[in-house]
């Protein structure tokens, strides 16, 4: 039986969709393409139920406690992923360039994208495991990274009176996404309500 590593590498070189579970929730998982790993994260291109590209997620591999691959799941994907191909919406918020110049740095690829989200100011989603040992994320803006803590600002759909401010260490983070159709929407709510400039 394969390690999820294993996995991970697998999906990488035969370039395969892969499946991972690595929320708390059990029917909450990612799935996507591999781009790079290492010994600590693994970063995919997400691919969305639809076939659609959904943006960039890295992922701390020692939360990841199954990994999947050549399921019937990702063979309906791959099937919808030629439909948004050939029909012209598989890559709507043409993000694919991002995939084709990413470079890694001596940084881990989380520290990457953090800094790359603070210097473009890009609205991305982090998440972890909250003290009750459930999913939290929130989906906002970094204003300032030092010393390992975030200060990060984040919008509430449920409650637009205001911005709200957290602090988040960046070796507590789980996982990073950017460039999703959620944080694209946050991006928006962002700039219309709050009116934030992008």
């Amino acid at each position: 039986m394969a390690t999820i590593q294993q996995h991970i590498f697998l999906a990488q070189q035969n370039n395969e969709l892969i499946e991972l579970d690595h929320f708390v929730d059990h029917d909450t998982f990612t799935v996507g393409y591999v781009v790079q790993q290492d010994d600590e994260f693994v970063m995919l291109k997400t691919i969305d139920p639809d076939g659609k590209i959904n943006g960039v997620i890295v992922i701390r591999i020692s939360d990841i406690y199954a990994a999947r691959r050549k399921t019937d799941y990702l063979r309906t994907v791959v099937i919808k992923e030629k439909l948004a191909k050939h029909q012209g919406y598989y890559d709507a918020w043409e993000i694919e360039w991002f995939f084709n110049e990413y470079q890694p740095t001596e940084a881990s690829m989380m520290e990457d994208l953090v800094n790359t989200a603070l210097r473009n100011k890009e609205v991305i989603t982090i998440g972890w495991v909250d003290d009750d040992r459930k999913d939290a994320h929130v989906t906002g803006f970094l204003v300032d990274v030092h010393d390992g803590l975030m200060t990060f600002i984040y919008a509430d759909d449920r409650d637009l009176s205001d911005l709200w401010t957290i602090q988040v260490r960046v070796d507590q983070i789980d996982f990073l996404r950017m460039f999703s159709f959620h944080t694209f929407g946050y991006q928006a709510i962002l700039a219309n309500v709050f009116h934030e400039e992008f």
